[in-house]
């Protein structure tokens, strides 16, 4: 779903030769086929400000914005920030009530409220500047990039980034109808003649310049009259005066047929909004909600849901979801089961385990494995296919150093044991895991049903936090505050023991670098780490040179904490 905006924003752009760094996990379905669509809400419980959502926007860092008849809500997908006006305060929004959000220059945001338009900077956390000079039913215009044009009424105007206002564009008496404009990726701002039905194209050469050149052009885009236009990532949507549904590819300028729409408009009244999802079309009605056209079913319309009264409609620029801005049932969300990250939430009975899971596992016998930072490590039972929301405190059970508890019988203790890695192992029957001390580094036993913590020489076996196992008998670890190490075991009896155990050293212009937190082998000799404030490490296991990336060259900035690793 939506990622964390404090942890996006700091390490936001960062991609390093095919690895990409990650703080979410997926859900995905084992059965692609038998996925749904479904609906989701995002409410009151989630803490937005209101339940008439206006407007929405999907920021450059993952986050959702949303406009509301009582503020500016900003979603994270797990927390919610709400804004609104303090008087004539400064940095504050001109008035809470948010009709619509759309992007600006420098990762900033048009807030259209009815006491003018506000500029948010995302990085200030504030309104910057407030242009309250148009009427109350101006339209804001903008591409990703923060080209922005302004339709109010019969007047056009631009945003001039180097002098930060709004300029006159002059428009030779042309008539246009604003609900039609839009703003493609190149910043081209196109206009539909309501009666003559022709389309034209303002050009700005350079929306940085002081003086820039601007140009309008006449277009060919269809024979017939267009009543209605829906763009957004470079796919137009338009129906015809015959009520023939087009959709035109405005990077390609290529044009596909969907279908007839006059039978659903005649059905369903207004339309709101039209999205592509997958390879079928979402069509949103102001009064008589969602209907989906099936691309199998050569586009046939299937109703979604009539009861729900829709102000916006958004097709989310990164994932394959639909958000819905709907007047009295907040935000709704529209996507596949699968794309949709369901979560467990201990609660009730099994309310004791309240810390943050650190890892997470699964094994071959359905059961799901959470390493907690303070709880232990937690198995969950038969869950495969099995809602989250309906796990049973039975089916629960907290393993702690040299005892397991079942949850109804476990009490958190202060401190606690973390676990921070779980790895299933390809050679013995159960789990290697990563922890703080008094284990380390453990293997949880399957047949015994516990932990057995490794013994011996144990240095360098503290915080593990990834976990390599090369063969029967050696891991690699990597550790904060010990670096990496490869382990050599062996068992006596039913303990295991160190055999030997070698540590490796990292520098970067004579900075010892030993804090690790992620661990990722791109093959059976090259291994990268992340660590705490200096980077990436690629290591070659085999021959032991190494090379240490810094991001931006900056040593222990926050953009070079590197808590996870993912392969593209």
């Amino acid at each position: 779903m939506i990622m964390n905006q404090r942890n996006i924003r700091t390490h936001s752009g960062l991609i390093f030769i095919c690895l990409w760094l990650t703080v979410i996990m997926f859900i995905v379905s084992p059965c692609y086929a038998r996925d749904v669509y479904t609906l989701r809400n995002i409410g009151y419980s989630d803490g937005l400000s209101n339940s008439a959502v206006m407007s929405c926007y999907r920021d450059n860092y993952g986050c959702m914005w949303m406009g509301t008849y009582d503020g500016l809500n900003c979603y994270d997908g797990q927390t919610m920030r709400v804004y609104r006006t303090e008087g004539e305060s400064a940095g504050h929004l001109s008035n809470n009530m948010v009709f619509d959000v759309d992007a600006a220059e420098n990762d900033a945001l048009w807030i259209t409220t009815n006491a003018g338009i506000n500029l948010f900077s995302i990085k200030a956390d504030a309104v910057v500047n407030v242009y309250d000079q148009f009427s109350d039913d101006a339209y804001v215009l903008s591409n990703r990039k923060g080209n922005t044009w302004v339709v109010d009424g019969g007047d056009l105007f631009y945003f001039n980034h180097f002098r930060q206002i709004f300029l006159k564009v002059d428009c030779h008496d042309r008539s246009f109808k604003k609900e039609l404009s839009f703003v493609d990726e190149k910043g081209y701002l196109w206009l539909f003649s309501p009666g003559t039905g022709g389309i034209y194209r303002c050009l700005v050469d350079d929306f940085t310049k002081e003086d820039p050149q601007i140009t309008s052009m006449r277009i060919n885009l269809h024979q017939k009259r267009i009543i209605y236009t829906f763009h957004q990532n470079g796919q137009l949507f338009f129906i015809d005066e015959d009520q023939d549904l087009f959709l035109f590819d405005t990077i390609r300028s290529s044009k596909v047929y969907i279908r007839h729409m006059g039978d659903l408009m005649k059905r369903f009244g207004r339309i709101i909004g039209i999205v592509s999802l997958d390879h079928d079309v979402v069509v949103a009605f102001v009064d008589c909600g969602l209907v989906r056209l099936s691309a199998e079913k050569r586009y046939e319309a299937e109703e979604i849901d009539r009861t729900l009264r829709i102000f916006k409609i958004y097709k989310d620029p990164y994932q394959d979801i639909v958000w819905l801005g709907t007047d009295g049932r907040g935000m709704m969300i529209y996507a596949r089961s699968s794309v949709l990250a369901s979560h467990l939430i201990f609660e009730g009975e099994m309310g004791s385990i309240i810390r943050q899971a650190r890892s997470i596992g699964t094994d071959s016998h359905d059961n799901l494995w959470v390493g907690t930072k303070g709880d232990g490590l937690i198995r969950v039972t038969g869950y495969h296919g099995q809602p989250l929301d309906d796990i049973r405190p039975d089916q629960v059970t907290v393993y702690q150093p040299n005892k397991k508890l079942p949850v109804k019988a476990y009490a958190h203790e202060p401190g606690g044991w973390s676990v921070f890695s779980i790895q299933s192992s390809r050679f013995h029957d159960g789990m290697w895991i990563g922890s703080s001390r008094p284990v380390g580094l453990g293997f949880v036993d399957r047949v015994r049903d516990i932990i057995v913590p490794i013994e011996g020489d144990t240095r360098f076996l503290g915080n593990v936090h990834g976990i390599y196992e090369a063969n029967d008998s050696t891991l690699w670890i990597a550790s904060s505050g010990n670096g990496v190490s490869r382990v050599t075991l062996e068992r006596r009896g039913h303990g295991i023991f160190t055999r030997e155990v070698k540590n490796f050293a990292f520098q970067k212009d004579s900075v010892d670098i030993h804090d690790f937190y992620a661990m990722k082998m791109e093959s059976d000799s090259v291994m990268w780490l992340g660590s705490r404030g200096m980077g990436l490490v690629r290591f070659n296991i085999r021959t032991s040179d190494y090379k240490v990336y810094l991001i931006d060259n900056q040593r222990f900035s926050s953009v070079n904490d590197i808590l996870s690793l993912h392969f593209k």
